[in-house]
């Protein structure tokens, strides 16, 4: 982690979610409720909110949050000098402003229900401008960052270590524990070892190779059902041969995700869609054509320019290898993969997108608008040099299905799997919980 920026976005939500509270926050299913903000009401048409905030939420050196703080960091958000990569997370906001300290008002582009759990992400937190202009480097830094949630900044190590604790201002949930610190652990079964030696009380993302039978029976084992999706990006302007739809979709439609379970985890369950059952229950679920032959001539034939490209963790790379030989058993082509190390990786996304190459979403609220809108025309998400009009035109509309279609149809992206969290987690915490949003909060837990 090299910023505890939120308006950037590249931040552990594991610590955003400690540091900082918006106007509404997710409980334990994901859906909204009041955080900053005390009562909001719609006009009519749900294109105007008016917010008020609580009286008693307060900055860690003890001033008052108010309105402007919210309409700082959303101007700054949509800055496109700032080039923020979740800047198409506020796109539906047209205006907002601070009618006093205590009122906010916030016009929409369109009618916006789902406004609240958009709202709950961090990116929308507040941001103290008057901190950022005296310490332009303060979000680099960590320590003295005002924050407004139940823990602030102690100590800093990058890549290494952050240490909290415990902020007297906030005006919420006081937490239960004092301090915590976090690891920033590479090495997968170093963390397993640490948390054995009881140097650790929760690790996340306990990977299929290091689990036990008897670990996976302890009471330390847990699994929390998340609304996140994986899957491999097709950029057609990288390949002569992706620039063939029905190429594409046959790169898709000739992987069999039932055999992931076993590969990497009882967790991780195959998906051919984009959109989640579970916030969009009517999908209708596509047939694979599964007539390939027209393809597979298309790649013996055309020039050997795709690769796969992912970035360095065991189960990616084990996922690579499967999809490679999907490929080569069903379509006759062996497409080559290249492992690099995250922050390489995620630089060459921006600037150098591989023809295929991989990237998850956890949904960051509970709507179907929060999978859809990575593809978007105008996302700073959507990697795959992909646009259509009548896509975004179906997403605006809420023709939900209709965007499913389109989307699955370019064959420009190929869902793979859905992903649960699985982490061991001490026994003596009680009240640990992940929500489906991948969000926790530290302040209800109890020993």
């Amino acid at each position: 982690m090299g910023t505890l920026d939120w308006n950037y976005g590249e931040i552990n939500p594991e610590i955003a979610y400690q540091l900082m509270e918006g106007l509404f926050r997710a409980d334990g299913k994901g859906q909204p409720v009041l955080g900053v903000a005390r009562s909001y009401r719609w006009n009519d048409k749900k294109t105007e909110m008016t917010v008020n905030l609580k009286p008693d939420r307060r900055w860690s050196d003890g001033s008052p949050v108010c309105a402007q703080q919210f309409v700082d960091s959303w101007s700054r958000l949509l800055n496109k000098t700032f080039a923020s990569p979740y800047a198409h997370y506020a796109h539906p906001l047209k205006k907002f402003e601070a009618k006093s300290c205590r009122e906010l008002r916030i016009t929409f582009e369109r009618p916006t229900p789902e406004a609240p759990a958009l709202l709950s992400h961090y990116v929308f937190f507040p941001l103290r401008a008057d901190q950022l202009k005296a310490s332009p480097k303060i979000f680099n830094e960590g320590s003295g960052l005002q924050v407004n949630g139940p823990f602030f900044v102690k100590e800093w190590k990058k890549n290494q270590q952050v240490v909290l604790e415990k902020n007297p201002s906030f005006g919420g949930k006081q937490p239960v524990i004092k301090r915590v610190e976090f690891y920033f652990i590479p090495d997968e079964s170093t963390a397993q070892v640490m948390y054995e030696q009881k140097r650790l009380d929760w690790v996340k993302d306990v990977p299929q190779l290091l689990r036990t039978p008897a670990m996976e029976k302890s009471p330390a084992f847990r699994e929390f059902p998340q609304l996140t999706t994986f899957y491999l990006g097709v950029h057609s302007g990288k390949s002569e041969l992706l620039q063939d739809p029905e190429v594409r979709r046959a790169l898709n439609e000739s992987l069999d995700r039932s055999q992931l379970p076993k590969i990497l985890g009882r967790e991780h369950r195959g998906t051919r869609t984009w959109l989640s059952p579970v916030i969009f229950p009517e999908l209708e679920k596509l047939k694979p054509n599964q007539k390939w032959e027209s393809a597979k001539k298309k790649l013996k034939a055309g020039p050997m320019d795709l690769k796969l490209v992912v970035y360095a963790k065991a189960a990616h790379k084990t996922m690579a290898e499967w999809a490679q030989g999907q490929w080569e058993k069903n379509l006759g082509v062996r497409i080559p993969i290249e492992v690099q190390e995250a922050k390489v990786y995620w630089r060459e996304i921006y600037v150098n997108t591989p023809p295929i190459f991989l990237s998850g979403v956890t949904a960051p609220y509970g709507h179907p608008r929060a999978f859809l809108q990575e593809f978007l025309s105008t996302s700073t998400a959507n990697w795959t040099g992909w646009s259509s009009t009548d896509y975004d035109l179906a997403v605006n509309e809420e023709r939900f299905q209709d965007a499913e279609n389109i989307l699955q149809g370019s064959g420009v992206i190929i869902p793979l799997y859905t992903r649960d969290t699985i982490a061991i987690v001490a026994p003596r915490w009680k009240g640990f919980h992940i929500n489906p949003l991948g969000q926790m909060f530290l302040n209800e837990l109890s020993l």
